[in-house]
């Protein structure tokens, strides 16, 4: 019998996919169907797997992800059933060499518990094979953890590293979510709701649970603003903030000036929500400055209860939610990326148009962020952004913004 042990990686660091071996595809991605799509003419299949997955069915549902129905008797599978590996070679390579690059529901899944026996061989240990045969060897946290590693891991989109390393072809990939993502996202919540059964008091696995349901319910927001026809934004109310006629007001205010974005930026966003000031600000150091918003690469704004909301401050943080989209990650831990707002492009434009010394803009995702805004307000209502209080940051006087901005609208081919 081989002898065999655990390998417990950390988060982000299970699976190497290497920059595109598709090197110059078409950046636009068409659902051709509900089990495949296609990039350059090639048919990536969504639905099957060298690891068990659980079965599912598109059906009726009150919101866009509801309509995907689980077969809940396929939710576990046994450690038999995980993937066996002999030599497997550096870096994980095998799971490119068995998928052909071709298998979007194995890239996108994030398969970081492990069995190594001492003849090099192993056993991989999807998210479906978390059965109690398997409690010997990891403890139940470790199983309810990397269920939530699995929803981060789809939530923030690394895998699309193996489809290109191009920040332009990056942001439209970033875009939308298959069925077959959210039906794998929302077995790895049931399966930890069942797993937490065994030791409901355990206080370690409802943190991870409560921090799971937060990652899942981006997933989802999403994936329903993505494939919804009608872009309703959610709006979430965090911890000291109540519900009022003046927050309803704010958000009107942030609706209306949200549709008058391009439908593909709006795709972009999974909610809004409202903070406390003391919160918001407590989020990141940013020195003397105040904060009023904050944007989030998992694609969330949140806002200060306590400033009054104008157009430019939302297209501000939309700016950066653009940028976000864009990001390509260097390394599996989403530490290192580089993007649209450190591309060579913009970097010009910061360098000759923003970059000064004390100023709020003078790191350049912040300028591309604020260039963005003054570029659309300018745009849809003609105006600048020093009409709105913003001084020394009008498009009137940086021509070298105007023009990046309308390039980068036709380079991802967005009608402004």
């Amino acid at each position: 019998m081989r002898k065999w042990t655990k390998l417990w990686l950390a988060a982000m660091t299970a699976v190497s996919l290497n920059a595109s071996t598709l090197s110059g595809v078409n950046a636009e991605t068409t659902t051709v169907d509900e089990t495949s799509f296609e990039v350059n003419g090639q048919q990536f299949d969504l639905y099957e797997s060298i690891y068990p997955q659980v079965e599912f069915e598109i059906g009726e549902g009150e919101s866009i992800h509801d309509r995907i129905i689980l077969n809940e008797d396929t939710l576990f599978a046994s450690v038999d059933d995980a993937l066996y590996v002999s030599n497997p070679g550096s870096n994980f390579e095998f799971v490119n060499e068995i998928t052909g690059g071709k298998s979007y529901r194995d890239l996108s899944t994030f398969a970081w518990l492990y069995l190594i026996y001492d003849n090099g061989d192993m056993q991989i240990i999807s998210p479906a094979v978390a059965s109690a045969d398997l409690l010997d060897t990891f403890s139940l946290e470790e199983l309810v953890e990397a269920q939530y590693q699995d929803i981060n891991f789809k939530l923030h989109g690394s895998y699309l590293n193996h489809y290109t390393d191009d920040i332009y072809e990056m942001y439209h990939y970033t875009k939308n979510f298959s069925p077959q993502i959210i039906a794998d996202a929302y077995a790895d919540v049931r399966r930890a709701e069942i797993l937490q059964e065994q030791d409901p008091s355990n206080p370690r696995i409802q943190e991870i649970l409560d921090s799971m349901y937060d990652s899942y319910n981006l997933l989802v927001e999403r994936y329903d603003m993505s494939v919804s026809e009608e872009k309703a934004p959610y709006f979430e109310y965090f911890e000291g903030v109540e519900e009022s006629a003046e927050l309803d007001e704010r958000e009107s205010i942030i609706v209306e000036a949200f549709h008058k974005l391009p439908l593909d930026f709006q795709q972009r966003l999974a909610r809004f929500g409202y903070m406390t000031h003391t919160d918001i600000n407590n989020i990141i150091d940013v020195g003397d400055f105040d904060l009023s918003a904050m944007a989030y690469p998992a694609r969330e704004i949140h806002f200060s209860e306590e400033y009054e909301i104008e157009p430019v401050i939302i297209y501000h943080e939309m700016g950066h939610i653009i940028d976000y989209s864009s990001r390509v990650y260097k390394d599996p831990a989403l530490e290192e990326y580089k993007s649209f707002s450190d591309s060579d492009e913009w970097m010009s434009v910061h360098q000759a148009e923003w970059e000064e010394e004390g100023s709020y803009y003078h790191e350049p995702s912040e300028s591309f962020a604020q260039g963005f805004a003054a570029y659309w307000i300018k745009k849809i209502e003609g105006t600048q952004t020093s009409d709105y209080g913003y001084e020394n940051t009008d498009i009137a006087d940086r021509p070298e913004t105007e023009a990046y901005f309308e390039d980068l609208f036709a380079k991802l081919n967005i009608e402004g």
